[in-house]
């Protein structure tokens, strides 16, 4: 179940792994690119997600495997995600949220960040003359601190209704994960709940240092907050349901680049061939199995926007009865809002 969960895409982000590491314990910094700084700024990001069988770019290859040239796969849909900057007096923050001894733990900073991401699948699988479809959605609402306190997270829900492949020699299965899974955190440990069907429950509780770990949800954010200068890595302890303990994960900048997108800035469409900064992120450990996930950032502005936002999301598949690769997702920014 657990490598199930992690292949997901973002719930906001589901990380492609195997293996077991452990998290590392340093304080976590980031630096203040994507402009959020008081109360009241807003954006709302939106992205195209178009299924890959052949990605193979930068030294990255995600191609479907030979084992698998008999199925034919059509995966299309939308990811929106809105990051937001409210007071902690904000009436509209659940009590849930309130009650967190973290949200009361930081009591100098005067506002944290409330994050709502949505992804919408559509999905077709066909192998011979067996056919099947899925429609699939994960989201996420998270509340966590700005860049100053290290993203230290404070409570994330996820709801996921999504199914997933498994090839046999009798045809193709799809098998369903469907349920929620909650995450409260303190200032010195972390209440894991998942949901999973009836009967499925968990809660699971762990120790931590404040400010050296992130919730998995915010991670993209983290990820536009970060300067890692070209062919060097950094090292960040991650949280997600899946594992519950925080994993350490490997962030890399593997090549700087351009990217060209067409989309809708504050109502205002356009071209724009991007510089960006190629990351690759996966589990930092040395039996990691799985499949590194790539994010292109804005690097610097271009036309006034300057935002660091993540222009392209690739995110690899696998089949789960041989995990053999399975193409990947890309996910392309079109359209951008600020308030």
């Amino acid at each position: 179940m657990k490598k199930i969960v992690l292949s997901l895409f973002l719930a906001s982000l589901m990380l492609v792994f195997t293996g077991c590491s452990c998290s590392n314990e340093a304080t976590l910094s980031f630096d203040n690119l994507w402009g959020g700084k008081s109360i009241g700024y807003k954006e709302s990001l939106s992205y195209s997600v178009a299924y890959s069988s052949d990605y193979a770019e930068n030294n990255f290859s995600f191609v479907k495997a030979d084992e698998l040239s008999s199925l034919t796969v059509n995966i299309s849909g939308t990811y929106t995600e809105e990051n937001e900057i409210i007071s902690k007096q904000d009436a509209s923050i659940p009590q849930k949220v309130k009650d967190s001894a973290i949200f009361n733990s930081i009591d100098y900073t005067p506002s944290i960040i409330r994050s709502v991401t949505k992804l919408n699948l559509t999905a077709v699988y066909t192998m011979g003359d067996k056919t099947e479809t899925s429609e699939d959605f994960i989201s996420s609402e998270s509340y966590f601190y700005n860049v100053d306190d290290s993203f230290a997270p404070i409570y994330t829900e996820r709801e996921i209704d999504y199914k997933y492949p498994y090839v046999t020699s009798n045809g193709i299965y799809l098998n369903e994960l469907k349920g929620k899974d909650y995450t409260e955190y303190a200032d010195k440990k972390y209440v894991v709940y998942t949901e999973y069907g009836e009967g499925k429950e968990t809660e699971t509780e762990y120790e931590y240092t404040l400010k050296t770990i992130i919730d998995n949800s915010s991670l993209l954010l983290a990820l536009r907050n970060k300067n890692i200068d070209l062919d060097t890595s950094y090292l960040a302890s991650v949280v997600h349901p899946a594992y519950e303990k925080a994993q350490s994960l490997t962030i890399k900048r593997f090549a700087d680049l351009n990217k060209t997108i067409n989309f809708n800035y504050n109502g205002e469409e356009k071209t724009i061939d991007f510089a960006v900064k190629g990351l690759s992120f996966g589990m930092n450990s040395t039996n990691n199995s799985g499949l590194k996930q790539l994010v292109f950032v804005q690097n610097g502005e271009k036309e006034n926007i300057n935002k660091s936002l993540i222009v392209e999301y690739v995110s690899p598949l696998v089949e789960y009865s041989g995990f053999y690769k399975m193409g990947a997702l890309v996910y392309t920014l079109n359209g951008a809002t600020y308030a």
